[in-house]
């Protein structure tokens, strides 16, 4: 995997109160993450990252807002 890979991550939610989730994140190609070098990233249901600065390429985009997963399953295989 090339190291600067960044992942679309599409937001999907079950119930009428969806809340915000957590994301692990390391550098993607070393074995780190076991001597703690990883981050947690916080994803709310509007789609907003919160993300601490942790010197490490940021990895993840967020594409839209929870969606119920029926919804958002027909909306990416369009």
């Amino acid at each position: 995997m090339d190291g600067k890979a960044i992942f679309t991550v599409h937001l999907a939610a079950y119930g009428d109160h969806p809340r915000p989730c957590e994301l692990l994140e390391d550098d993607g190609t070393t074995f780190d993450y076991e001597l703690g070098k990883w981050a947690i990233l916080t994803v709310t249901p509007d789609g907003k990252l919160l993300r601490l600065d942790h010197g490490q390429l940021s990895r993840y985009q967020i594409k839209g807002v929870a969606t119920d997963p029926a919804a958002l399953l027909e909306k990416i295989w369009q």
